[in-house]
């Protein structure tokens, strides 16, 4: 999905791991996607806390040093209520059952093909679901 210079799309990432997060950033903003990438959960969600700008969706690690995925994404749900947010992790979908329980929710486990990544990104910003 390629967006329009009218209306870019930002995706904010938010993962401990530099070399995930380069190569997620790049797909993005191959794409047209305007990008913010974090290593730690916390200064994001400061950044968030403090910045006006709107966040087409949130792609979040599950498991990181700082937080984990599902405290994050409660945090920025509550700074950003109806943001989407993706979480990425190579542990099972079922670990984070409570994660799902909140609107605007989706997976995608690691390791995944990046164009595979791009496509349910896509989906969601379009049409909500993944």
């Amino acid at each position: 999905m390629t967006t329009s210079a009218q209306d870019p799309k930002v995706i904010l990432i938010i993962d401990d791991n530099e070399q995930i997060r380069t190569l997620v950033r790049r797909a993005l903003q191959s794409k047209g996607y305007i990008v913010l990438d974090w290593a730690n959960p916390k200064a994001a969600i400061d950044h968030l806390a403090n910045v006006p700008e709107p966040v087409s969706l949130a792609l979040i690690d599950g498991v990181m040093p700082q937080m984990l995925g599902p405290d994050v994404a409660g945090e920025l749900t509550r700074l950003r209520p109806g943001i989407p947010i993706m979480l990425m992790s190579g542990h099972e979908a079922p670990m984070f059952e409570k994660f799902f329980q909140a609107p605007n929710r989706h997976f995608i486990a690691k390791p995944f093909v990046i164009t595979d990544l791009l496509t349910r990104i896509g989906r969601v910003i379009e049409t909500g679901s993944s």
